[in-house]
Parts: C-alpha cells; sequence; structure tokens
C-alpha cells in the first residue's frame, strides 16, 4: 500500500474567501504517475475547514493470472493478484501424454520456462485489471522406437588377411559378407539425428548424422568387412548400436551382435555336413565363399541352401548352430568367411 501525504496550507485571508472554502469539494478520481508506475486513487471527500492536512488513499492494482494448458488437457482456475502483493502460482492441473511438465511461460512457444510450478511471484504487471495468462511448457520425454529386420546378407569382393609386404598386397582377396539391416525409427515430435557404431550412446558421447527432423527414419545399413568397420583394420565382431535422437534428447536404440570369422585351408572344409557351433544363442547365419567348380551348402533343422561356385547361404538359426559342406575339398589355399548375427 502506498501513501502520498499532500499538504494543503490554506491561508486565511478575508472572511469571504474562508466561507467560500468551507463548502464540500468532491474529489471523484485522481490519477498520478511516481515512479512510473499507474496508481489509482480512492474517491475521496474532502472537507476545507481552515488550515488542515489532507491525505490521499491509495488502493493496489489488481491483476488476474489464467493458466493455459498449451496442448495438455484439464482445467485449472484464474487466479487474482494484487499489485506490490507476495502471492504463489496454482500448483499444474494439467498432463498431458508423452510430455513432462517443466512450468509456466507468457510465450506459449517457449522451450524454458519463466515460472516454476508453484513459485513465489509478485507483480508479474503494474497494470489495473491486466488479465495475464500463463501457457504450460512441455518437453517431449518419450524416446523413439527403433526396429531392425535382416536382408539376404550383402556380398562383395574384398580384402582378407594380413599386409605381405614382400608382395605389396593383402594375402587374399576374396568375396566376403555383411550383415544388412533395415532400421526404422518413429518419433512423436520428429527425429533431428541418427548413429550407427560400437560405442552406446545412451553412456557416452558419440558424433551423430544431424537430419532434417521427420517422424519417421527408414535407412538400410551394411556391418562387416564392407561396411562399417573393415576386417582388414580390426576385427568387426561385437555389438554395433543404432540409435537415433529427438529434438528434446531422447535416444532411441536398436542393437545388432555378430560374430565374423575368416577360414583358411583345406582342412577346414569338408563333404561330409560339418556342425559351425553357435556359441551366443545368436539369431541368424551367412557364410560367403567363392570357388570355381565346387559347390556349398548350408542347413539348419529341415532346411538346406546352396551356394554354386560363388555366393552366400542364409539361414534362421534361432540359437541353433549351421551346418555346412562342399562338393569336393579345395586344393589350394582358400578360405571361406561365416558370420552368426542376432
Amino acid at each position: 500500500m502506498i501513501w502520498i501525504s499532500v499538504k494543503l496550507y490554506l491561508i486565511k485571508e478575508e472572511s469571504a474567501m474562508k466561507n467560500q472554502l468551507k463548502k464540500i469539494i468532491h474529489c471523484v478520481l485522481i490519477t498520478l504517475i511516481l515512479q512510473s508506475q499507474v496508481l489509482s486513487v480512492q474517491a475521496a471527500q474532502v472537507k476545507f475547514d481552515g488550515n488542515k492536512k489532507f491525505s490521499a488513499a491509495w488502493r493496489n492494482n489488481v491483476y488476474t493470472v489464467a493458466y493455459d494448458p498449451n496442448g495438455g488437457s484439464g482445467s485449472m482456475s484464474s487466479q487474482q493478484f494484487k499489485y506490490d502483493n507476495d502471492a504463489v502460482l496454482a500448483q499444474n492441473g494439467y498432463s498431458r501424454s508423452g510430455y513432462e511438465f517443466l512450468g509456466w511461460s507468457t510465450d506459449p512457444g517457449a522451450a524454458v520456462p519463466e515460472y516454476r510450478d508453484c513459485q513465489n511471484v509478485k507483480n508479474i504487471t503494474a497494470e489495473d485489471n491486466k488479465v495475464i495468462t500463463l501457457y504450460a511448457v512441455w518437453r517431449d520425454n518419450v524416446a523413439p522406437t527403433v526396429s531392425k529386420s535382416f536382408t539376404t546378407a550383402g556380398t562383395s569382393m574384398g580384402v582378407i588377411g594380413d599386409f605381405n609386404p614382400a608382395t605389396g598386397r593383402f594375402d587374399e582377396y576374396w568375396q566376403t559378407c555383411d550383415v544388412v539391416v533395415n532400421f526404422s525409427a518413429e518419433d512423436n515430435v520428429g527425429i533431428t539425428g541418427y548413429y550407427l557404431g560400437k560405442t552406446n550412446p545412451l553412456v557416452s558421447q558419440v558424433a551423430w548424422t544431424d537430419m532434417v527432423s521427420s517422424k519417421n527414419l527408414t535407412t538400410q545399413k551394411r556391418i562387416g568387412l564392407n561396411g562399417e568397420n573393415p576386417l582388414y583394420a580390426s576385427d568387426p565382431s561385437g555389438t554395433y548400436y543404432f540409435a537415433v535422437r529427438d529434438a528434446a534428447g531422447n535416444i532411441g536404440v536398436s542393437t545388432v551382435e555378430a560374430q565374423f570369422t575368416w577360414v583358411r585351408g583345406a582342412a577346414n572344409y569338408s563333404t561330409n555336413w560339418k556342425s559351425i557351433p553357435n556359441t551366443n544363442g545368436y539369431t541368424h547365419f551367412a557364410i560367403s565363399y567363392n570357388h570355381t567348380s565346387n559347390c556349398m551348402y548350408a542347413n539348419y533343422g529341415g532346411t538346406t541352401v546352396s551356394a554354386p561356385n560363388a555366393g552366400v547361404c542364409d539361414l534362421v538359426v534361432n540359437g541353433g548352430s549351421a551346418n555346412v559342406k562342399w562338393d569336393s575339398i579345395p586344393d589350394v589355399q582358400t578360405s571361406y568367411y561365416y558370420i552368426y548375427y542376432k
């Protein structure tokens, strides 16, 4: 409450003047501007009777705070506050599926709130009878969903083995195979980046590939010798993380586990079924081979596939071990390349 003392001194001069000043003066409204704030004076009745001191009576401006759900649901009542009085914002009564409430803002598009829930406030506005609308600020708290499916293992001629300085080349140039994965991702707000690699993005920083925000992403990736990590540089075996993130920083992840094995030498071939142990419950198997006048076979359960001369045999093994064989034993130091993955 602000009081301003206005001292009015009446100077006695003549009796006629005194009589005139004795009448009642009705002051309906006086508006003063003090320190850039607009204050309203209450209607007052002033009676002049000789030398007197008068005071102007002031009231606090009153304003209303209304709450907007800004995409949420529920109901909240408005609050009326007085200027220069401490007050507390109402507790949030709105909810929004998939979002976390952060606070309130006078900007409906704000990502960062101006006021916390139940915050103490004072003088949100100085304007009398003003209605201030506070909009709920929400943050998406649902991570994107990521799914994967495997397609036929990709084949390619590639370098296998160690570099031989005497010959100036790698030991072998042979057909290999990669894990080929179709990844699909969805987000209720929008995906802004993706990552594929051996580092878990949920626990460590990774280098993201940025993209234009989209609610859906579909992409195909190759993992293996001709994929993200060439065998002759380092063993590509291990866990791969395909991750997407949204604008709020939520991360969705799908993993691919793969074991790549290169086998060299005639002693590793057989014309009878030869079991290749599945030691980690892998669900898929692929084997690549390239040799003229020979045929490779792979079997699991009741399914047998073949690759005459060159190619890849793919099988779904669901945790079991695949079997392989050839029409004949190679007479050279040739090799084959197989993958277990899930």
